[in-house]
């Protein structure tokens, strides 16, 4: 979505169900996507995406120079806050089919351990959090990520593998 339209949209928000409606349908799998990653649970994220929407929603959001940048940041914001209040320390399973039926991740295997998928995440550097969420979530190209993380395209297309990789290895178990 453009910065205009975005910026107009987001002013109506509050007041303009037609508005709210559009953003929500452009941005509502992208925020999930930054919320599952960082509570690891499909519900949970459900529960962040209501949290994000209502800040949209109220108004109190004005001008935005990046949509796609904003929107990962207050998704990633709100995703650990939540995180924080209600879930740290907390242990569970999550069934990759409920993230497909979610529409966070086109995969659908055995349960695996939060605990292995939160330990990976964790154990990737910024950047390759970074990299993997914009790529995964919101479609950046190659380019458009290099540039913003600024490192060469090649080796964000090599981290991103990489990071693949890890998280491929922890879905199969194979440690």
């Amino acid at each position: 979505m453009e910065e205009a339209q975005f910026n107009e949209l987001l002013a109506r928000a509050g007041t303009d169900q037609a508005a709210f409606t559009a953003l929500y349908n452009a941005y509502c799998k992208k925020i999930k996507w930054v919320a599952f990653s960082v509570v690891g649970d499909i519900s949970y994220a459900e529960d962040v995406l209501n949290e994000v929407f209502l800040k949209l929603w109220s108004g109190k959001c004005k001008y935005v120079k990046n949509p796609n940048a904003w929107i990962y940041e207050i998704s990633r914001n709100t995703a650990l806050d939540f995180y924080r209040k209600h879930l740290k320390g907390a242990k569970s399973a999550v069934s990759l089919e409920s993230l497909a039926e979610g529409g966070v991740a086109p995969v659908a295997c055995d349960a695996f351990s939060l605990a292995e998928f939160q330990s990976m995440i964790a154990s990737l550097d910024k950047t390759d959090q970074e990299i993997l969420t914009k790529k995964l979530a919101f479609s950046y190209t190659f380019p458009e990520i290099a540039a913003e993380v600024r490192l060469s395209v090649g080796a964000v297309h090599k981290r991103y593998q990489k990071c693949l990789e890890m998280l491929g290895k922890v879905l199969r178990h194979d440690g």
